[in-house]
Formats: C-alpha cells, structure tokens, sequence
C-alpha cells in the first residue's frame, strides 16, 4: 500500500474554498470526490507545494502562514 503524506484538513478545505473544487479538479486532474475527500483527510503535501509555488497571491497562505 503507497502512503502519500497529507496536510492538515483545515488548510486543504480552505485551499480548496479560496481556488473553488472546479479550479483544483483541473490543477491535480482528480474527480470531485477525491476534492472533496480532501477536504476532511487533508490534500497531499506534494499537490499543496505545487499550488503555493503556482497561485503565490492566495489569501489562504498568510491565513495559515504557509510557506515555500
């Protein structure tokens, strides 16, 4: 069994609130209910690193001082 290491459930569920499910659906190329399964067992860490690295100017990475 492949373990991916995830990010806490709050900062995935804001994440994914701030960019909108759609927008994260075409970003990692997953359905909307692995998005949603995000939201309560935390997104993986390698997808959060991506998306702070590609969107710098959410609102969501001061909120939870996030960095790269």
């Amino acid at each position: 069994m492949s373990y991916t290491k995830k990010i806490e459930p709050k900062l995935s569920a804001a994440i994914i609130q701030e960019m909108t499910p759609k927008k994260i659906m075409e970003e990692a190329k997953v359905t909307k209910s692995t998005v949603s399964w995000w939201k309560t067992a935390g997104m993986p860490v390698y997808l959060q690193k991506y998306l702070r690295a590609r969107y710098p100017e959410l609102k969501v990475w001061s909120k939870f001082n996030v960095e790269l």
